[in-house]
């Protein structure tokens, strides 16, 4: 946890970078249990044109849709830097994500940056908001799209 001068302690940080990575895994490895546990319950998440969802349920709710319907994916999450700004903790990260459509043709490839708010909770780190800013996205036949 942050001291009272809003240092980080290098474990804190890694603590941090750990949960960035387990929404990756969890989202390729259709972890819906996994995945809500790395939200506080009062979650504001923004995706842009993709949506926005106050509280971890329907957000949850949605990913387990859309990543229901596809193939195989892989998020890879890069770039991780930690930091307390105004007295929040916050991550940012570049996500690099390709799913496989259901008719195994297709793949999208989703390109862009996490912006996160994050508390200490009795369970460990969870993320209270995230905000992704997309860079591209599109899907293409499958020999193109990676």
């Amino acid at each position: 946890m942050p001291t009272t001068d809003h240092a980080l302690t290098l474990e804190t940080k890694a603590e941090i970078v750990e949960l960035l990575y387990r929404y990756a895994t969890a989202l390729d490895e259709r972890d819906w249990a996994t995945f809500a546990t790395l939200w506080t319950d009062d979650l504001e998440a923004d995706y842009e044109d993709i949506g926005t969802w106050s509280g971890v349920e329907p957000f949850a709710a949605f990913m387990e849709k859309i990543h229901g319907r596809c193939g195989e994916s892989m998020h890879r999450i890069t770039n991780p830097v930690v930091w307390v700004e105004d007295g929040a903790v916050r991550a940012r990260s570049y996500i690099d994500g390709v799913v496989l459509m259901a008719s195994g043709t297709e793949a999208m490839r989703a390109v862009g940056r996490y912006e996160d708010v994050l508390r200490h909770t009795p369970d460990g780190w969870r993320i209270v908001t995230r905000r992704y800013r997309k860079l591209y996205m599109k899907v293409r036949p499958l020999d193109e799209a990676i």
